[in-house]
């Protein structure tokens, strides 16, 4: 089955089972038109939920994965061929300490797929927060690059100052949220200037 079919198949299920979830990482970079050919299927799932999930998919495979979290937030599964990565958490451990970050059932909205019938999906600011904690920073960047030219949602940002996340991952946030802003005042400086002086 190609990657499309198998998410549509999966939304079916998950919606008729009223599982809490949305769609994420590479497949919700596609959708924005901000990353291409992505080879697996990422989906957050309420924790809640992630026993009935596996429970509906226990007669796939199991694939072995190198998240180092603990067993009842994931589920790595083959399914038609394409791995798909069930998460309800986000957990790192650099040091002594342990970080977590937790999607709110709040951030998914709904979005059309490849021009078919709309499926949850999580937000773009959950996983550029996802991606620094991961030090996926190529991810992440991509992300960056695409809210300079769009407007965000900085709630969750700055949420997420808040939240158990290393010290490190909240100085990156403010460091792109200080940048953000003072572009966008400089951008309302310029249309301000041009939209004045057009009326000289």
């Amino acid at each position: 089955m190609k990657i499309e079919d198998v998410l549509q198949d999966i939304s079916n299920i998950l919606q008729k089972n009223n599982v809490i979830w949305g769609l994420g990482g590479s497949q919700l970079l596609q959708i924005y038109g901000i990353y291409s050919n992505p080879r697996d299927i990422d989906l957050w799932v309420n924790f809640s939920d992630m026993d009935v999930v596996k429970n509906i998919f226990s007669q796939y495979k199991i694939n072995d994965t190198s998240i180092s979290l603990p067993e009842e937030y994931y589920l790595k599964i083959e399914y038609n061929g394409i791995e798909l990565d069930f998460i309800s958490c986000f957990m790192v451990k650099p040091n002594q300490n342990k970080f977590a970050y937790y999607i709110s059932p709040n951030d998914v909205v709904y979005r059309s797929v490849c021009g078919k019938r709309k499926i949850p999906c999580t937000l773009l600011e959950n996983w550029y927060i996802i991606y620094k904690l991961l030090k996926r920073n190529e991810k992440a960047e991509i992300i960056e690059t695409f809210f300079k030219e769009n407007n965000i949602n900085s709630k969750i940002l700055i949420d997420s100052l808040h939240s158990n996340i290393p010290r490190y991952v909240k100085k990156e946030i403010k460091d792109f949220l200080k940048s953000y802003y003072s572009g966008l005042q400089l951008s309302l400086m310029v249309y301000f200037e041009n939209d004045c002086s057009s009326d000289e």
